[in-house]
């Protein structure tokens, strides 16, 4: 377990507060991810709608650009967000 490392690295990153807040959010739930966080290697990430909205990550729509800031932010520190469509 990384503790609260990868928070702390976030913390110190030029990432506008609410985008932040998310990427807390989807990273709290996910060991992979926060390591990839603190040791700043790459990670791919493959997420729902229904996934996003049940941890708070909502939009108006359910549109992949509506999530693009938080997708874009998230692959300048090497994280890859795919939201993949429900069948």
């Amino acid at each position: 377990m990384i503790h609260e490392d990868w928070k702390v690295k976030l913390e110190g990153m030029k990432i506008r507060s609410n985008i932040k807040s998310e990427i807390i959010t989807l990273a709290g739930s996910d060991d992979k991810m926060q390591q990839a966080i603190v040791q700043g290697k790459e990670f791919r990430k493959e997420v729902t709608f229904d996934f996003l909205d049940w941890l708070g990550i909502k939009r108006a729509k359910h549109e992949r650009r509506k999530y693009e800031p938080l997708i874009n932010t998230l692959g300048m520190i090497g994280i890859t967000l795919v939201i993949v469509s429900e069948f």
